[in-house]
């Protein structure tokens, strides 16, 4: 029994097609890598960006509460006692008008 191979010889538009396919599915596949890596980095990254949010919510309240307990106590008496008063005479700042708006009436 003799056996016959039979060889086919590649031609170079078929070589170069080959190794273009081979190329673009081999930077697909890294490509693929690379975008689910990022995708897991930034669900970490949101989970951590949430954790942050929520303490500073908690530290906004914090001083909200003490900002309204200060408010309420400064009163005028409370002024008063440390030697502040009020001015008899309210003097305001002024200055000159350099250039005025006028409206034509034509």
């Amino acid at each position: 029994m003799s056996s016959v191979f039979i060889t086919h010889k590649i031609n170079t538009p078929e070589k170069q097609a080959f190794w273009a396919l081979a190329f673009l599915f081999l930077s697909l596949f890294f490509l693929y890598g690379y975008f689910v890596q990022i995708t897991i980095h930034t669900i970490i990254d949101r989970a951590g960006i949430l954790q942050d949010t929520r303490n500073l919510n908690v530290k906004l309240g914090e001083l909200e509460s003490e900002y309204n307990a200060a408010r309420t106590a400064l009163t005028y008496e409370y002024a008063r006692s440390l030697g502040f008063r009020e001015l008899e005479k309210k003097d305001f700042a002024k200055r000159a008008l350099v250039a005025q708006n006028t409206v034509n009436t034509f």
